[in-house]
């Protein structure tokens, strides 16, 4: 791994912690008003638009890749799109402390420990245990920063028994499908070897993945967006008056996130077959000290104890060790 693919990892980590802050400033709108608008020009428009610039004979590309193939990358998509879902409810129902513990937590170690138990091949025995280590790094860090949360959210109320129940699984559930971004990208990499034979730059081969990924992805949360817009007469709040701006904020919104997406896109391929493996965390990591970060700058623990503040900054440097664990990790692979 060299100090700039680790850069580049990190910087699309840092995009993603960003994406959702100008959210603050779009409080005329609902939820699901921000999250269909952002979500249609990121997981839609900038794909497409990106694809077809960078990958010529697209179509050929997609006739010569094997229907398996295709359809693994659909369903990982549309799985991830689902999850999105499921967070979002969960968190309704447990909070976003305890919520982004347990979906960051199992999509950190579900998105490395996948792809490296079914696509690849290690035979070093020094990976594991420093990949393990890392985990357990990444999973002690966002602990740290979800109680955190949780103590500076305590006064906000409890849910209720079943609820909280219902909001475990639902959690449980986004965590798990919160990774298929990351397997879906494994399982499309000969989409992008054929993006290759048609010409395509090796920093542009996995926008070929990236599109239908997204694509599905987008398809499952139009879907929720769409029947919470129509149940709640929603729709018409995307031409309210003085809302216009709201469109270039959503439009910030998905460049972050494409942005980040595609950075790591290139920045694990960069790394070959460890990329996916062990870029994940990091990328995961780098995102959660960035969105803490930017909760301390826009004033959301300003009223908080000072437990909760320590406990924060030591999550953060927990997940700054992390992701030092996993550089050193990636020696090991291929020796």
């Amino acid at each position: 791994m060299t100090g700039s693919d680790f850069a580049l990892v990190v910087f699309a980590g840092v995009l993603n912690g960003s994406f959702a802050v100008p959210m603050k400033w779009m409080r005329s709108w609902a939820w699901e008003n921000i999250w269909l608008a952002w979500s249609a020009i990121g997981l839609l428009i900038l794909p497409l638009g990106l694809t077809a610039i960078t990958v010529s004979g697209l179509v050929n590309v997609y006739l010569r890749s094997e229907p398996m193939i295709l359809l693994a990358v659909f369903c990982s998509g549309l799985l991830w799109g689902i999850s999105q879902v499921l967070f979002g409810l969960g968190i309704e129902r447990i909070g976003i402390g305890l919520g982004f513990a347990i979906v960051i937590s199992l999509a950190a170690v579900t998105g490395s420990l996948v792809p490296l138990l079914f696509y690849t091949h290690v035979e070093n025995d020094l990976l594991w245990p420093r990949l393990a280590a890392g985990i357990l790094f990444v999973l002690a860090g966002v602990g740290l920063c979800s109680y955190a949360s949780t103590l500076k959210g305590k006064n906000a109320g409890e849910a209720s028994i079943r609820n909280a129940r219902l909001g475990l699984f639902l959690c449980v559930g986004a965590g798990i499908g919160g990774a298929m971004i990351n397997v879906g990208m494994v399982a499309g990499a000969r989409i992008a070897s054929f993006a290759a034979e048609n010409g395509a730059q090796q920093v542009n081969q996995t926008n070929a993945v990236w599109l239908p990924l997204l694509s599905a992805g987008f398809i499952a949360t139009a879907a929720y967006c769409a029947s919470l817009l129509t149940k709640r007469g929603g729709w018409r709040q995307f031409w309210a008056p003085r809302t216009t701006f709201y469109w270039g904020l959503a439009l910030i919104m998905a460049l972050c996130w494409f942005g980040s997406v595609e950075l790591y896109g290139i920045g694990a391929a960069s790394l070959g077959q460890a990329g996916p493996v062990l870029g994940w965390p990091v990328f995961l990591s780098s995102s959660i000290v960035t969105a803490n970060v930017w909760g301390v700058a826009t004033g959301e623990w300003r009223d908080s104890a000072a437990r909760a503040k320590r406990l924060m900054c030591a999550g953060i440097g927990v997940l700054m060790t992390a992701m030092f664990i996993i550089a050193i990790a990636h020696g090991s692979f291929g020796k």
